[in-house]
């Protein structure tokens, strides 16, 4: 087991804002690198839970570029909206 922390700004797989055309449809991703990473992670027989903790309601991570890494792989998605870690 691995806990790692991948922040979605940063390279190797940085995500780039998007546009005002990519808006319109939320739900495609902005791009492939993740479904590639998720491609390799499936050869190696690797599985991927995703946690994503969001102080509000709205999430601040592009889900629909990410979740490949979990879905491709047989992991989940578990979202936590309104987390406050100073309260644990």
């Amino acid at each position: 087991m691995l806990f790692s922390l991948i922040d979605p700004r940063s390279p190797p797989c940085a995500i780039r804002a998007r546009t005002e055309e990519e808006n319109k449809n939320p739900l495609k991703p902005i791009h492939l690198e993740y479904y590639e990473y998720a491609k390799e992670l499936m050869r190696a027989r690797v599985g991927v839970e995703h946690f994503y903790f969001s102080k509000d309601a709205l999430v601040s991570h592009e889900l629909a570029t990410t979740h490949f890494l979990s879905s491709s792989t047989g992991g989940k998605l578990h979202l936590y909206t309104h987390f406050n870690a100073e309260a644990y």
